[in-house]
C-alpha cells in the first residue's frame, strides 16, 4: 500500500514533467543567485513557490519560525512539489482510467 502510494508522483509522464519544472525553476534559482548581479532583490525565488502553489504555502505555514529562510524555503518547494506531484499523478491515472489500479485498500479490483 505504501509502495504504490510513494510510486504515484514519479511513475507517470505528468508527474515526472511537473517535476522537471520544478527542477528547472530551482536550477534557475540557483543559478540567479550565483552567477547574476543585482542591484536590488531578485524575484527568481517566486517562480519555484508560485509552481508548488498550495503544498509549498501550507508547508511554510507549518515549518517552526526557527529555521533559516533557506531551509524554508527549499523544504517547502520540496515538499510542496512532491504533494503537487502526487496529485498530478492521481489525477492522471483517473483521466486515463486507471484509477482501480491504485486501490490502495489491498483489496483486488472489482471486489468488495
Amino acid at each position: 500500500m505504501i509502495k504504490k502510494l510513494l510510486a504515484l508522483p514519479v511513475a507517470n509522464r505528468a508527474s515526472l514533467l511537473y517535476l522537471g519544472l520544478v527542477a528547472a525553476a530551482a536550477l534557475y534559482v540557483g543559478y540567479d543567485l550565483a552567477f547574476v548581479e543585482h542591484a536590488d532583490a531578485s524575484f527568481s525565488g517566486v517562480l519555484p513557490l508560485a509552481l508548488t502553489l498550495p503544498g509549498s504555502l501550507l508547508t511554510i505555514a507549518v515549518l517552526p519560525e526557527a529555521a533559516p529562510d533557506w531551509v524554508q524555503f527549499w523544504l517547502s518547494v520540496a515538499v510542496g512539489a512532491m504533494v503537487d506531484a502526487l496529485a498530478v499523478g492521481a489525477l492522471y491515472h483517473l483521466a486515463r482510467g486507471r484509477g482501480s489500479r491504485w486501490d490502495l485498500s489491498g483489496r483486488p479490483a472489482g471486489r468488495p
